[in-house]
């Protein structure tokens, strides 16, 4: 596997320890709600001139829209910063992915947004910003 393949499975290891939610280390054509994919990332060669690399991930969670406040009230809880379902406690949660990184760092999240998929349901999305450093 990759590098990048091995950081996207070590942020899904962590973001596992989130209860009742489907998390992937890749990008789902049709998810199925509540769940968790890993985008992939951008990233930043030659970083403090020691030849490390930022990568810098897009974690999403989508809740369908198919009730008014129960999916809501999970996406609620998965932006809450130190909440039991918190994705970035739960990301931060072993900052080395099982020593293949150096740091790991959740810095904020965007602006939620609705979409509808091709099988017309409607998602709420929510993207976290993660970056992750390798020595």
């Amino acid at each position: 596997m990759s590098v990048v393949g091995d950081l996207r499975a070590g942020l899904r290891d962590n973001l596992k320890t989130i209860p009742d939610i489907q998390v992937s280390r890749y990008a789902l054509a049709n998810p199925t709600p509540p769940g968790i994919h890993i985008l992939p990332p951008a990233a930043k060669y030659h970083q403090a001139f020691q030849g490390d690399t930022d990568y810098t991930f897009t974690v999403q969670a989508f809740v369908a829209l198919t009730t008014d406040i129960g999916p809501q009230i999970l996406l609620d809880e998965l932006l809450d910063e130190k909440g039991e379902r918190s994705v970035c406690r739960a990301v931060e949660s072993d900052k080395t992915l099982g020593g293949l990184a150096s740091d790991v760092f959740c810095s904020e999240v965007l602006e939620p947004r609705v979409i509808v998929t091709s099988s017309n349901m409607g998602l709420l999305l929510s993207d976290w910003v993660v970056t992750v450093s390798v020595e």
